[in-house]
């Protein structure tokens, strides 16, 4: 009877721990569920009103109108982005099947909160369509960012820095590639970081071993102390293969964030358009033919191919090419009048180390910095404008 009692208690045991697991799984199948790229967490919104309540609703509008934004920047090929226009608040609420608030702060004539807004799959793709726009909603493997920020020389290691904070902040789980921020690291001071940035290759496999890990980004931020402008170096490895940027960031005129706020979506941006470009079609181009930089001619880049034109915002940039020799010209030439987009490419002057250069792009610098680096370019801010050079 001691016995029977005994199992039937197991029994008992095994079967609630087996309805545990089963909650557990079905919480991990929702949060999974809600990880959808159709998704916009983190949306800040603030307004002021005659009174609180007028001002939640204009909040929720900007949020609404926010996200979108970022969700069309998220799943839309860039050169499509300018085929969907500004829609109105009530056209975009029509898209909306789900909010959720936190963080709010209300007062008797205003109200702040962060908001997520979720948008439904179907209606959002009819949009799409009705503009002859593909959505891109595959997604990546996750990667997982290892931030290091250095202020006034020094590393801080604390898990709250201001660089961590700024990525963390970002909607890491609903992207086309999902990241996750690792914490400080107290071993790592200002000097080892940058002698990491030197080192790529052995840099990446040393993390990838010490994080277990296949995609990975060491992202440094530096900063003399007035927060003012930012030095983002970083260096990756993530489906697309290894990838090197570095760049100047101040924070934008009349913009909400801080510098490290913009450095922080640059380095994620990187990441997401290496993958929406590993995934875009090869457009069909025209012939051309262009000068060699030494007085002759030579054929357009791949058997003779110019990138077309593209849609979306162009922006002319200056660019000065840094080489050692003509067979790093050539290759320098080559990777960027290859890059999807790249127009009227002009050839200022050339000498046997420099080339000035100027060209419309789509995006302007930061996306030329996420795009070049996957060609094997690194692209930085110089003392007159954007510097070119072979990795």
């Amino acid at each position: 009877m001691a016995m029977k009692r005994a199992l039937t208690k197991a029994g008992a045991l095994l079967a609630l721990a087996c309805f545990g697991l089963g909650l557990a799984a079905a919480e991990a199948t929702a949060q999974t569920r809600q990880a959808s790229v159709f998704a916009v967490s983190n949306v800040k919104a603030s307004a002021e009103a005659e009174n609180a309540v007028e001002a939640k609703k204009i909040a929720q509008g900007q949020a609404q109108s926010r996200a979108f934004r970022k969700l069309v920047s998220r799943i839309v090929d860039y050169r499509s982005q300018s085929h969907i226009p500004d829609l109105a608040l009530n056209e975009i609420e029509a898209l909306v099947s789900d909010m959720d608030v936190r963080g709010e702060g209300v007062s008797g004539t205003g109200y702040v909160a962060t908001f997520g807004v979720s948008f439904s799959e179907r209606a959002v793709q009819a949009l799409l369509a009705r503009y002859g726009v593909a959505a891109i909603t595959d997604r990546g493997p996750e990667i997982l960012i290892v931030p290091v920020y250095v202020e006034g020389g020094s590393a801080r290691t604390a898990d709250r820095n201001a660089w961590r904070t700024a990525l963390t902040s970002l909607d890491l789980t609903h992207a086309l590639v999902p990241a996750k921020v690792a914490p400080a690291r107290s071993d790592i001071t200002a000097a080892i970081a940058n002698a990491y940035i030197a080192s790529p290759a052995a840099t990446l496999e040393t993390l990838k071993t010490q994080y277990q890990t296949q995609q990975i980004m060491f992202a440094l931020a530096e900063t003399d102390g007035d927060g003012e402008t930012i030095s983002l170096k970083l260096i990756g490895l993530d489906s697309g293969g290894q990838f090197s940027v570095q760049r100047k960031v101040k924070a934008k005129d009349g913009g909400d964030g801080t510098a490290l706020d913009v450095a922080a979506d640059l380095a994620f941006d990187t990441v997401q358009e290496r993958w929406k470009l590993a995934r875009e079609a090869s457009a069909p181009a025209a012939p051309a033919v262009a000068s060699d930089g030494y007085g002759g001619t030579a054929s357009a880049p791949d058997g003779g191919n110019f990138a077309p034109a593209y849609g979306g915002s162009m922006e002319t940039l200056q660019v000065t090419a840094l080489y050692s020799g003509l067979k790093e010209w050539q290759t320098i030439r080559r990777q960027l009048q290859g890059l999807p987009g790249v127009q009227n490419w002009d050839l200022r002057s050339v000498d046997p180390r420099s080339a000035a250069i100027a060209f419309d792009f789509p995006g302007g610098a930061a996306r030329l910095t996420a795009m070049a680096a996957g060609q094997g370019l690194v692209v930085e801010n110089g003392p007159d404008g954007l510097v070119v050079k072979v990795h």
